[in-house]
């Protein structure tokens, strides 16, 4: 995340019962065109089939985890901006005391 700017941030598929192997081929498809487009991706890796009450649909905690997940990409990204801003205003701050020893 940068910025100002809005994130386009994907999420990946959580494994489902029987297709293990499709589903972690296409999340490592999703994580290589987000890594080439310069996208947001959330790796639910962790989300397995117990936290599925119908290899489909997730639990409370299965919620709990993805929620997680997604709060901690916000953070990322807002500590991103903020350390952004923080360098932007470093950069301001050397240039005002260079020109204010031109002038003096």
């Amino acid at each position: 995340m940068s910025g100002n700017s809005t994130q386009l941030c994907f999420s990946s598929l959580a494994v489902r019962d029987g297709y293990t192997v499709k589903v972690n081929k296409v999340n490592q498809r999703l994580a290589s065109l987000c890594a080439r487009k310069g996208w947001g991706f959330l790796d639910n890796k962790d989300i397995e089939l117990h936290h599925l009450y119908d290899g489909v649909h997730l639990t409370a905690k299965g919620t709990a985890l993805l929620a997680t997940h997604i709060n901690d990409y916000i953070r990322q990204g807002f500590q991103e901006a903020v350390n952004h801003r923080r360098t932007r205003w470093n950069s301001v701050q050397g240039r005002l005391l260079q020109l204010s020893r031109q002038t003096s």
